[in-house]
């Protein structure tokens, strides 16, 4: 495994932990302070103020017409859609149905990514794909108990539309983070994103919901780690990602949320392990193991470029 993609994996890893522990925190603030929609501007705006003033201090990068049209697609696909859908769905629905509908955004992307960028769907990605998602589904239940659940039709399908964007994010926006740095492309995309969104702000604001309680400290640290650790910090990690990962692989990383929240809470004393909890984390695990040690196209000419090298060294 190449330096590059050892980067890849640890960016990913790292998002992905910071966002397994975003979803209870979030889920928290929605239920005592703001709701989804002025959560999402606060998110937006916060982390485009962060971006723009770390693009500072990076190298000028210069960003052509065409590229900047793309950045503003992903920037709704990615940004807009994503986060947008995803909270307001989680304000409707339950933290167990909004788990496990994440779980769908690997089948997503390897789909999308095998129909638009030629990245095939081999047995080993497949199976990869499915016990990746069934340990997911079943560390989720596990932990939650689907009885449980409060969801809602209406909130179910926010979050599945939000994992769909996430998906053609994930995999139609790798050359252009090829050719940009992640400051500069986040840096545009927020901006596009809290600009599409602008026309709407007032109204959020003026909602009879949008505010709900007095703020307080644990609220304004709750609401600091959504805008830097789980919005400025997370999407910067992906897009080192991306530019450094296949698709299917990074987002099989997704499997890993429901096994950090579970791990969190296990530890705070919310929750207790469990022979279940084992076996789900093994075939989480399992999974995520078989699609990132997949060999990509690439890999595959390049190794029979070099058979045939020694072959005709040899001859």
């Amino acid at each position: 495994m190449t330096r590059e993609r050892i980067q890849g994996h640890l960016c990913i890893l790292a998002a992905n932990v910071i966002f397994g522990i975003y979803i209870p925190i979030s889920k928290y603030v929605l239920g005592e302070f703001f709701s989804g929609e002025v959560l999402t501007v606060f998110r937006m705006w916060g982390a485009t103020l962060l971006f723009w003033v770390a693009s500072l201090w990076v190298k000028n990068d210069h960003v052509n017409r065409r590229d900047l049209l793309l950045m503003l697609v992903f920037g709704v696909t990615g940004i807009v859609l994503n986060q947008g859908l995803f909270i307001c769905g989680l304000s409707m629905t339950s933290p167990v149905d909004a788990s496990v509908i994440v779980t769908s955004t690997p089948l997503m992307v390897m789909i999308i990514s095998a129909l638009l960028m030629h990245d095939p769907i081999t047995r080993r990605k497949g199976l990869g794909v499915f016990m990746g998602a069934s340990g997911a589904i079943w560390l989720i239940l596990s932990t939650s108990h689907i009885h449980a659940s409060t969801g809602t039709l209406g909130g179910d399908t926010l979050i599945l539309i939000s994992g769909f964007s996430t998906a053609i994010y994930y995999s139609l926006s790798k050359p252009l983070t090829s050719r940009h740095s992640p400051i500069t492309l986040m840096k545009w995309m927020f901006l596009f994103s809290s600009l599409v969104m602008l026309p709407l702000t007032p109204h959020f604001f003026e909602s009879a919901d949008a505010f709900k309680n007095d703020f307080t400290l644990t609220g304004a640290a709750a609401l600091i780690y959504i805008i830097i650790g789980a919005t400025f910090t997370t999407y910067l990690l992906i897009a080192m990602a991306i530019k450094r990962m296949r698709p299917t692989t990074m987002a099989m990383y997704n499997y890993l949320q429901p096994f950090i929240s579970s791990s969190v809470a296990v530890i705070v004393g919310q929750d207790s392990f469990s022979i279940e909890k084992c076996c789900a984390a093994v075939l989480v695990f399992s999974g995520v193991y078989l699609v990132t040690s997949a060999k990509s196209p690439s890999d595959i000419a390049d190794a029979a470029q070099q058979l045939a090298e020694s072959k005709a060294r040899k001859s």
